[in-house]
């Protein structure tokens, strides 16, 4: 599902080194895909 590639596409991020926090702002917008 899309939920399911979203939350593994935030794992890679994480892997990356992008901080969390980041990455929990990013998901109370519309699309995570803004981040990239």
């Amino acid at each position: 599902t899309e939920k399911f590639f979203v939350e593994a596409l935030y794992e890679q991020l994480i892997k990356f080194g992008i901080p969390q926090n980041i990455l929990i702002k990013s998901k109370k917008m519309e699309s995570p895909y803004k981040l990239l």
